[in-house]
């Protein structure tokens, strides 16, 4: 395959995992909560590890269409992350 087209799908897919926690921390940024981007250290690693992790399983398991589940994967895992960026990082009530 071609390099090119390989790299642009890895940035589609880094895009897809780690944008909405990015997004969860600027909004945290305008929430005013100190060091709001401290925990994407440790989000944005752990999603790419469960991800690729669940994507090879699936190819193990022998399942059929690896870009449906790929991109599954990646959308849930990415809402996952963000939603564990904003429990762990939101302002007290």
């Amino acid at each position: 395959m071609n390099y090119l087209f390989l790299a642009s799908l890895l940035v589609i897919f880094l895009a897809i995992l780690w944008l909405p926690a990015c997004s969860v921390a600027i909004w945290l940024k305008g929430l005013r909560v100190p060091k709001p981007f401290s925990g994407l250290r440790v989000i944005w690693p752990a999603q790419l590890v469960i991800a690729v992790g669940l994507i090879f399983l699936c190819d193990f398991m022998g399942l059929h269409n690896p870009a449906g589940y790929s991109l599954a994967i990646a959308v849930g895992t990415s809402i996952v992350g963000a939603c564990a960026l904003w429990r762990w990082q939101r302002p007290a009530l």
